[in-house]
């Protein structure tokens, strides 16, 4: 919760123990960063000379899973086409979203107060710049962020967008009572699955798969 302040050591722990539960069952876990983990960052960046921040290490997804296999944390970089032709290389940096093959999951800090307009806004972003950033256009986009829950369709229709739900142990009822005066809405625990199927050196999602499991 929002008023509550968890120490940060047990939040790496809890993480960290997320990751080793499920490492028995994972090829892969890509960690991509959100709100929460960037505040590590933002604390230092206004307490602490720019020159000395590169000593710091603020990277709490780091911290978290430090020597467990198969766990990554994304980063991406992308080259820039302009419209004269000229490539600037590895000129944007991303780390809240990653992209599997044709579909695109992540966690950006935009919110809308209307189901679905959130994962809406990073379409918007996604249609936009992918031409000119060099990654796949996305056929199924999945937003966390807000903690709701919904799908609807974009792109006339050739997009799936999802709003994942979230993970934590909000109370709803509370969470809407302290926070819906503001435009909150409740907060639905649960998570998406779907299928890919690889397809030369990329992935292509089975959109007839997709579906938020409720829990």
């Amino acid at each position: 919760p929002k008023d509550h302040n968890v120490p940060i050591a047990d939040e790496i722990a809890a993480v960290r123990a997320m990751l080793e539960s499920m490492h028995p069952y994972c090829d892969e876990q890509l960690l991509t960063t959100g709100n929460h983990d960037e505040r590590a960052k933002k604390y230092f960046s206004t307490r602490v000379d720019p020159q000395f921040l590169p000593l710091i290490n603020y990277g709490l997804l780091d911290l978290a899973s430090v020597g467990i296999p198969n766990v990554t944390v994304v980063r991406n970089v992308y080259d820039y086409s302009r419209p004269s032709g000229v490539v600037m290389s590895q000129v944007f940096h991303n780390v809240f979203v990653a992209h599997l093959g044709d579909a695109l999951i992540g966690h950006a800090e935009v919110a809308r107060k209307h189901d679905t307009r959130s994962v809406a806004a990073l379409a918007d972003w996604a249609n936009t710049w992918h031409q000119q950033l060099g990654f796949i256009l996305p056929k199924l986009i999945i937003q966390a962020h807000v903690h709701g829950a919904g799908i609807s369709y974009g792109h006339g229709g050739h997009q799936i967008l999802v709003e994942g739900g979230f993970a934590g142990d909000i109370k709803s009822l509370q969470y809407a009572h302290d926070y819906g005066q503001i435009g909150f809405r409740p907060p639905v625990f649960g998570y998406t699955v779907f299928e890919q199927t690889r397809s030369g050196d990329t992935w292509k999602t089975d959109l007839q798969s997709v579906r938020f499991v409720q829990v």
